[in-house]
Protein backbone atom coordinates (compact mmCIF):
# COMPACT_ATOMS: atom_id res chain seq x y z
CA UNK A 1 0.00 0.00 0.00
CA UNK A 2 0.99 3.17 -0.85
CA UNK A 3 2.57 5.21 2.54
CA UNK A 4 1.18 8.56 1.08
CA UNK A 5 -2.22 6.93 1.09
CA UNK A 6 -2.33 4.70 4.65
CA UNK A 7 -3.18 7.41 6.85
CA UNK A 8 -6.82 7.21 4.60
CA UNK A 9 -7.47 3.43 5.10
CA UNK A 10 -8.79 2.45 8.35
CA UNK A 11 -9.96 -0.94 9.12
CA UNK A 12 -14.00 -1.82 9.37
CA UNK A 13 -13.28 -3.01 13.27
CA UNK A 14 -11.04 -1.64 14.94
CA UNK A 15 -9.43 -3.10 18.10
CA UNK A 16 -7.20 -2.25 21.53
CA UNK A 17 -3.57 -0.38 20.60
CA UNK A 18 -5.52 0.87 17.16
CA UNK A 19 -4.51 4.98 17.70
CA UNK A 20 -0.41 3.55 18.31
CA UNK A 21 -0.11 1.10 15.51
CA UNK A 22 1.50 1.37 12.70
CA UNK A 23 -0.64 0.89 9.04
CA UNK A 24 -0.19 -3.41 9.02
CA UNK A 25 -0.69 -3.75 12.79
CA UNK A 26 -4.17 -1.74 12.48
CA UNK A 27 -5.38 -4.50 10.22
CA UNK A 28 -4.21 -7.48 12.27
CA UNK A 29 -6.55 -7.73 14.98
CA UNK A 30 -10.10 -8.03 14.74
CA UNK A 31 -11.67 -6.35 17.59
CA UNK A 32 -15.28 -8.20 17.16
CA UNK A 33 -15.82 -11.60 15.37
CA UNK A 34 -18.57 -11.09 12.41
CA UNK A 35 -20.82 -14.31 12.30
CA UNK A 36 -21.85 -13.92 8.70
CA UNK A 37 -19.72 -16.53 7.74
CA UNK A 38 -21.02 -19.26 9.85
CA UNK A 39 -24.75 -17.89 9.40
CA UNK A 40 -24.56 -18.34 5.57
CA UNK A 41 -23.54 -21.79 6.44
CA UNK A 42 -26.89 -23.50 5.60
CA UNK A 43 -27.27 -21.48 2.45
CA UNK A 44 -24.50 -22.52 1.14
CA UNK A 45 -25.42 -26.09 1.71
CA UNK A 46 -28.34 -25.86 0.46
CA UNK A 47 -26.88 -24.35 -2.57
CA UNK A 48 -24.27 -26.96 -2.81
CA UNK A 49 -27.45 -29.48 -3.03
CA UNK A 50 -29.26 -27.29 -5.28
CA UNK A 51 -26.43 -27.23 -8.17
CA UNK A 52 -25.56 -30.87 -7.95
CA UNK A 53 -22.31 -30.03 -6.26
CA UNK A 54 -21.11 -33.74 -5.73
CA UNK A 55 -21.24 -34.29 -9.45
CA UNK A 56 -19.89 -30.53 -10.06
CA UNK A 57 -16.70 -32.09 -7.18
CA UNK A 58 -16.55 -35.73 -9.12
CA UNK A 59 -15.90 -34.08 -13.01
CA UNK A 60 -13.61 -31.36 -11.64
CA UNK A 61 -11.37 -34.04 -9.88
CA UNK A 62 -11.51 -36.07 -13.69
CA UNK A 63 -10.97 -32.79 -15.60
CA UNK A 64 -7.63 -32.76 -12.97
CA UNK A 65 -7.13 -36.21 -13.59
CA UNK A 66 -7.01 -35.55 -17.38
CA UNK A 67 -4.64 -32.97 -17.30
CA UNK A 68 -2.21 -34.39 -15.46
CA UNK A 69 -2.12 -37.80 -17.94
CA UNK A 70 -2.14 -35.99 -21.03
CA UNK A 71 0.43 -33.33 -19.78
CA UNK A 72 3.24 -36.33 -18.71
CA UNK A 73 3.48 -33.82 -15.40
CA UNK A 74 4.12 -35.10 -12.23
CA UNK A 75 2.13 -34.11 -9.49
CA UNK A 76 3.73 -31.90 -6.44
CA UNK A 77 2.19 -33.51 -3.81
CA UNK A 78 0.48 -37.20 -3.21
CA UNK A 79 -3.27 -37.11 -3.65
CA UNK A 80 -4.98 -33.70 -5.02
CA UNK A 81 -8.50 -32.32 -5.70
CA UNK A 82 -10.22 -29.27 -7.56
CA UNK A 83 -6.42 -27.26 -7.40
CA UNK A 84 -3.02 -29.11 -7.85
CA UNK A 85 0.40 -28.51 -8.81
CA UNK A 86 2.79 -30.42 -11.02
CA UNK A 87 6.37 -30.00 -11.68
CA UNK A 88 7.65 -28.53 -14.25
CA UNK A 89 11.06 -28.84 -16.34
CA UNK A 90 13.91 -27.72 -14.28
CA UNK A 91 15.24 -25.23 -16.97
CA UNK A 92 12.02 -24.12 -17.16
CA UNK A 93 11.93 -20.37 -17.05
CA UNK A 94 8.62 -20.19 -15.02
CA UNK A 95 7.82 -16.13 -15.49
CA UNK A 96 8.62 -16.71 -18.64
CA UNK A 97 6.07 -19.55 -19.55
CA UNK A 98 3.32 -17.75 -17.36
CA UNK A 99 3.56 -15.06 -19.95
CA UNK A 100 3.42 -16.89 -23.20
CA UNK A 101 0.57 -19.09 -22.09
CA UNK A 102 -1.01 -15.67 -21.64
CA UNK A 103 -0.10 -13.92 -24.40
CA UNK A 104 -0.33 -16.68 -27.32
CA UNK A 105 -3.26 -18.95 -25.80
CA UNK A 106 -5.35 -16.36 -23.26
CA UNK A 107 -4.38 -19.21 -20.46
CA UNK A 108 -3.75 -17.91 -17.10
CA UNK A 109 -2.39 -20.03 -14.79
CA UNK A 110 0.49 -19.34 -11.75
CA UNK A 111 4.04 -20.63 -12.64
CA UNK A 112 6.45 -19.90 -9.87
CA UNK A 113 9.64 -21.91 -8.20
CA UNK A 114 9.10 -22.87 -4.48
CA UNK A 115 11.59 -24.80 -2.26
CA UNK A 116 13.97 -24.61 -5.40
CA UNK A 117 11.03 -26.53 -7.80
CA UNK A 118 9.31 -24.72 -10.96
CA UNK A 119 5.56 -25.15 -10.70
CA UNK A 120 2.66 -24.78 -12.41
CA UNK A 121 -0.40 -24.56 -10.43
CA UNK A 122 -4.66 -25.61 -12.02
CA UNK A 123 -7.33 -24.88 -10.31
CA UNK A 124 -10.53 -26.65 -12.15
CA UNK A 125 -14.08 -25.11 -11.36
CA UNK A 126 -17.23 -25.97 -11.83
CA UNK A 127 -17.18 -23.85 -15.38
CA UNK A 128 -14.33 -25.82 -16.46
CA UNK A 129 -14.88 -27.95 -19.19
CA UNK A 130 -12.10 -30.75 -21.05
CA UNK A 131 -11.57 -28.43 -23.93
CA UNK A 132 -10.22 -26.36 -21.19
CA UNK A 133 -8.08 -29.17 -20.39
CA UNK A 134 -6.80 -29.88 -23.75
CA UNK A 135 -6.25 -25.87 -24.52
CA UNK A 136 -3.89 -26.21 -21.40
CA UNK A 137 -2.10 -29.19 -22.45
CA UNK A 138 -1.43 -28.55 -25.92
CA UNK A 139 -0.28 -25.10 -25.00
CA UNK A 140 2.24 -26.32 -22.54
CA UNK A 141 2.99 -28.57 -25.44
CA UNK A 142 4.17 -26.09 -27.54
CA UNK A 143 6.02 -23.66 -24.68
CA UNK A 144 7.78 -26.42 -23.21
Amino acid sequence: MRPELQERINPLVVSWGWGEAEFPERHDWQGTRDPAAWLAIPAAIEFQREWGWDEVRTRSHALVERFVAGSGLAPAADGFGQMLAVELPPDTQVEELQRRLFDEHRIEVPCFEHGGRRLLRISVQGYNEEADMEALIGALAAAL
